[in-house]
């Protein structure tokens, strides 16, 4: 679905492996194609409200860890639109053969990501801005 490792991590719950990729080097301000990225997926998850007390103070600990080490700052939004434009550079930099590799539907759909950026909407038709 577009997340990084790191994010994976969160929604599996493993702080362990959250801090282990942040200390190998993982960009925590990548943003995926969904317009996602570890500050939202930490924030998130918080705001949900289902952690479990210890679980909890752990994604407390990564939020203020992405507050020190690399100044993000809460609250963050979802960035649908930086996403999709991502989206469609990544696909613009494929060679020919990855292209052709993956068909004329993939082709299409970001055709259509690139109509809806064009438009100011996403694929629901809401307002990007």
């Amino acid at each position: 679905d577009g997340r990084t490792v790191v994010q994976t991590a969160v929604n599996l719950g493993k702080i362990n492996y959250i801090n282990y990729f942040l200390d190998k080097g993982a960009d925590p301000l990548l943003i995926t194609s969904n317009g996602t990225y570890l500050a939202y997926d930490i924030q998130k998850e918080i705001d949900k409200g289902r952690l479990t007390k210890n679980a909890l103070k752990e994604f407390n600990k990564i939020k203020e860890r992405l507050i020190k080490e690399f100044n993000v700052e809460f609250p963050v939004q979802q960035q649908k639109r930086k996403g999709m434009e991502l989206r469609v550079e990544r696909y613009k930099e494929l060679s020919e053969k990855n292209k052709t590799i993956l068909g004329p539907s993939y082709e299409e759909l970001h055709e259509r990501i690139q109509e809806s950026l064009n438009k100011g909407v996403d694929a629901l038709g809401n307002p990007l801005d």
